[in-house]
């Protein structure tokens, strides 16, 4: 919940990090939940893939309009984009 003169649900995500159990099955739980509320335009981080299969959360994301924005060894960023935009 967000608090601005009181309480509201967010549905649409502008940045999302993932970094918590680095197991597979957790992050593509956490991917599939997040993905389709970022909006267009928007970041998910993934931190720490060495430590999973992280080609399965991969191949999701450029399957379902995402780019791979940036990288380093232990993480990955990815922008959600429009069909057209591909």
């Amino acid at each position: 919940p967000v608090y601005s003169g009181g309480k509201s649900i967010l549905n649409e995500y502008a940045y999302v990090f993932i970094d918590g159990p680095h197991h597979v099955t957790a992050v593509l739980e956490e991917t599939l939940f997040f993905a389709p509320r970022l909006s267009y335009g928007g970041f998910l981080i993934y931190d720490n893939i060495p430590y999973y299969n992280h080609s399965l959360v991969h191949n999701y994301l450029i399957y379902d309009n995402f780019v791979l924005y940036a990288s380093t060894e232990q993480k990955y960023v990815y922008m959600k984009i429009k069909n057209e935009e591909l």
